[in-house]
């Protein structure tokens, strides 16, 4: 069921202010609901590169993250319009003001006792909304072929964004999962929380809840070891999505903004999707028979090499990795009788990695 804050169309278009030019970039701002929401714009006619109906990209910080410049103009210079936006309720340097809800746990989680609305989550998704509203008017801009990418929270954001925007067309989501009551960085919170509030948040805005209505192709990627939303909650989460979603865990991937933006499979991603390139390489299913894991192969890139990822810990996880057999379409492996979680993976011949789903504790995760 649809919450009620997720806006519905017809969307009003919002109201752009331009504040400015820095290197590569316009300063911006628009209107969103009560408030306004600072951005930056880079396009390729920007940053000197490209030309014709653009493909675009909406980027979404996460918890510290800003509009980052240098994160718009790498966009831009792949062929992009890129609008980062700047959620985090801090004034931003350049003109444009601040968005209304600062971007901290306390608004994220403890505010809802005020009001689902009103937090800074959903406050977000109508920005989200508002923003691509804003790029289908953009002269340049194509607007069936829109993405969103977030970081983090960001990445949150934008799972949440795809689930109630028919207008996007993919999202890439780094490093974000639901069930943070179960796992991760926020259970203390969510714990110490009135029931009450606790159940409300959960049932609105845990991206359990959304997961299964997002309709578009998704690219979700995480670190092994990530301490903000643990791989557990990232293999359940991605469980409850209507169709098989691209996969790239990274063993021992930095929690960060520049760690998150440079995974190569992202551009890769929307590129496919948007632009009508390749596609990545996929791993399907992770399922185990006899002792044997397997993946199906999806693609048709020429695939390198094939490994599988596994540890014996529970608490503290030492990762290790061993080839794995490729045969026609399928990749598989044989697993340690001991291990506690596995997946594999494939590098295909651009240097691009996928990986399957996550089996834990013997027990397989199928997509």
């Amino acid at each position: 069921m649809i919450p009620d804050w997720v806006p519905r169309p017809p969307y009003e278009a919002p109201l752009l202010t331009w504040h400015g030019e820095e290197p590569g970039l316009q300063v911006l701002s628009y209107t969103s609901g009560p408030g306004t929401v600072p951005a930056l714009l880079a396009t390729p006619e920007t940053t000197g590169t490209g030309d014709g109906p653009l493909p675009a990209v909406l980027l979404l910080h996460g918890g510290g993250g800003r509009s980052f410049p240098e994160w718009a103009r790498t966009w831009a210079d792949r062929g992009y319009a890129a609008l980062a936006l700047d959620l985090s309720g801090e004034p931003q340097a350049g003109g444009g003001g601040a968005f209304g809800v600062r971007l901290t746990d306390e608004n994220i989680f403890d505010a809802v006792a005020g009001g689902v609305a009103g937090t800074w989550l959903p406050r977000a998704v109508r920005a989200c909304v508002d923003a691509v509203t804003l790029l289908t008017g953009l002269d340049g801009v194509d607007p069936g072929r829109i993405g969103v990418a977030g970081i983090s929270w960001g990445g949150y954001l934008a799972a949440l964004h795809a689930s109630a925007d028919p207008r996007v067309r993919c999202a890439a989501v780094v490093y974000a999962a639901g069930l943070l009551r179960e796992h991760g960085h926020w259970v203390p919170r969510l714990r110490a929380m009135p029931p009450g509030d606790a159940a409300v948040w959960e049932r609105e805005l845990d991206l359990t809840r959304h997961a299964g209505r997002i309709a578009v192709p998704t690219l979700w990627v995480t670190g092994t070891e990530d301490p903000c939303f643990p791989l557990e909650a990232f293999a359940s989460t991605l469980d409850l999505l209507p169709s098989a979603p691209d996969i790239r865990i990274v063993p021992g991937l930095e929690h960060s903004h520049p760690a998150g933006w440079g995974i190569a499979e992202t551009p890769a991603f929307l590129d496919a999707v948007l632009r009508g390139r390749p596609s990545l390489p996929a791993l399907d299913g992770a399922l185990i028979h006899q002792g044997v894991i397997s993946a199906r192969l999806r693609g048709e890139i020429t695939i390198e090499s094939c490994a599988l990822h596994h540890t014996t810990g529970r608490e503290s996880r030492d990762w290790q990795v061993v080839p794995a057999h490729r045969d026609d379409r399928t990749v598989s492996a044989h697993l340690p009788e001991n291990a506690t979680a596995a997946f594999l993976s494939a590098v295909d011949s651009r240097g691009l990695t996928a990986t399957s789903g996550v089996s834990r504790g013997g027990e397989a995760v199928p997509w």
